[in-house]
C-alpha cells in the first residue's frame, strides 16, 4: 500500500517550503536520509538540514513523531 502526502498541506499548513515538503513526502518512504538524497539527486548535507527545519517546523524531535504526524495526514492508495 502506497502513502501519498499532499506537498500542498504541508506547505499550506505547516509552512515547509516546496523542496521541504519535497523531502518530508520523500523521507516517509525511505529508511534514511541518504536513501533520500539519492532518490531526490540532492547531497546528503541538504536533506540534513531541510530534515532539521522540517522537524522544526512540524514541531517534532524524532523520526517517529514525524512518520506519525504525517501518517494522520497520509491518503492510503492501493
Amino acid at each position: 500500500q502506497e502513502i501519498a502526502i499532499d506537498p500542498a498541506i504541508l506547505q499550506s499548513t505547516y509552512n515547509l517550503t516546496p523542496a521541504e515538503a519535497k523531502v518530508a513526502g520523500t523521507l516517509l518512504q525511505c529508511s534514511s536520509a541518504q536513501e533520500v538524497a539519492n532518490q531526490l539527486k540532492i547531497s546528503l548535507h541538504t536533506v540534513n538540514t531541510q530534515i532539521k527545519n522540517i522537524y522544526s517546523k512540524l514541531g517534532v524531535d524524532t523520526r517517529t513523531r514525524f512518520v506519525k504526524l504525517l501518517l494522520a495526514l497520509a491518503q492510503f492508495k492501493s
